[in-house]
C-alpha cells in the first residue's frame, strides 16, 4: 500500500526574525506531571503551588531530561494509564536524569 504526501512549503510572509510560528520570543515553559504545558510565570507557579499545598519550597526539584527515543515512548506509553506520567517515567522509572539547581 502506497500513499502519495505532497509538501506544502510556509507561507513566505512568517518570517522568524518577525516572531512568526508558534512561540513569540524567548519563553520558558512548565511541563507538569499530567504533562501539561504552560508557560511559566510568577503567578501561574504561585497558582499551582497554593493548587498542590506546597508547604516546603525546599521539596521541589528541577530536573533537565534529554529524551531518547526510548524514553519517549515510556512517557507515551504512561500517558495512557496515568497522570502522573513524569513521576512514573522519571522518578520511579529512575531513569537517569541531570538535577538543575
Amino acid at each position: 500500500m502506497t500513499t502519495t504526501k505532497t509538501y506544502v512549503a510556509p507561507s513566505s510572509n512568517i518570517k522568524a526574525s518577525n516572531g512568526g510560528g508558534f512561540v513569540k520570543g524567548v519563553v520558558t515553559y512548565m511541563v507538569t506531571d499530567a504533562l501539561v504545558i504552560k508557560p511559566l510565570s510568577t503567578i501561574e507557579s504561585i497558582t499551582l503551588l497554593n493548587k498542590l499545598n506546597v508547604q516546603k519550597l525546599s521539596a521541589l526539584e528541577v530536573r533537565v531530561v534529554n529524551l531518547t527515543m526510548n524514553e519517549a515512548l515510556m512517557l507515551l506509553k504512561a500517558s495512557l494509564y496515568t497522570d502522573k506520567v513524569l513521576t512514573e517515567v522519571f522518578v520511579k522509572g529512575q531513569i537517569n536524569t541531570t538535577a538543575a539547581a
